[in-house]
């Protein structure tokens, strides 16, 4: 999602799990559910994501350290601020996205199947976006 990548220097984002090597910190965009019954008439569709923030696990307290920060309400490393202050993602027409919650809190990862050795420390952000739904 180029609005988080653009809003938050330094982290990248990936639309899936890459085979190579994921450059850190990172936020894996999972689609999970789209339901298109919101309004009558198709005149709102929602759209859920699964957002995976992730960042090196070195040591527990560290990565919590380097993690909260995109977890949090707001700040300069906010997810939850970036996409407040971005609602449209950026996308033509009539969109509306936020963070609905965080879930998964210091959950760790062992990079298998991305050809990473370093583990990783994340949590899941949920992101709902409405959209008319003809578009």
């Amino acid at each position: 999602m180029n609005t988080i990548q653009t809003g938050i220097p330094g982290i990248k984002c990936y639309r899936n799990i890459p085979e190579n090597a994921l450059v850190l910190p990172a936020v894996i965009v999972q689609p999970v559910t789209a339901d298109f019954d919101v309004a009558f008439g198709r005149g709102t569709d929602q759209i859920d994501f699964t957002l995976l923030v992730l960042v090196a696990y070195n040591h527990l307290e560290v990565a919590q350290d380097n993690l909260d920060p995109y977890l949090s309400g707001s700040g300069s490393k906010s997810i939850r601020e970036c996409i407040w202050n971005n609602k449209t993602l950026g996308l033509e027409g009539d969109v509306n996205a936020h963070i609905s919650r965080m879930y998964d809190y210091g959950k760790r990862y062992n990079g298998e199947g991305q050809g990473q050795a370093i583990e990783q420390l994340g949590a899941r952000l949920d992101l709902v976006v409405y959209t008319r739904g003809t578009v």
